[in-house]
């Protein structure tokens, strides 16, 4: 029974990571709207009297206690792109270089179960040419 419970909790954590619908909110880095989002790839937790100005680049706060709010910044499938096994977020150079730009960091939302041959050769190809 445990261990029944512990899968269905996993389950249901996984399907949390998965790209859904998200009323009124827009991709954080292209900013598309009404489109599947992503909210467990780009996390940041922040001083509760900076929130107006992290909601100006796309940051969704989803809870907050202590003065503090902890959110995250909604990607699309078009700039998270799914996994095509696991359909959980990939993280490609790009998601990486909006973080850093963001100064967030990446969250536990993204597959790293499978190996996602186009973005290391994408990584391989910006170090040689000296851009990351």
């Amino acid at each position: 029974m445990p261990n029944d419970l512990r899968q269905r909790l996993r389950k249901a954590l996984l399907e949390s990571y998965l790209h859904r619908p998200v009323e009124g909110t827009a991709c954080a880095r292209c900013r598309r709207q009404g489109v599947p989002l992503a909210l467990h790839v780009i996390e940041k937790s922040i001083p509760q009297v900076q929130a107006g100005a992290e909601r100006a680049k796309g940051f969704e706060p989803m809870s907050s206690s202590g003065g503090y709010v902890r959110g995250a910044f909604p990607l699309c499938a078009a700039c998270a792109p799914p996994c095509k096994h696991c359909k959980l977020p990939t993280d490609p150079l790009a998601v990486h270089k909006f973080a850093i730009s963001v100064q967030a960091k990446m969250g536990l939302g993204v597959c790293t179960e499978h190996i996602h041959w186009r973005y290391v050769f994408q990584g391989l190809v910006a170090r040689l040419l000296g851009r990351y």
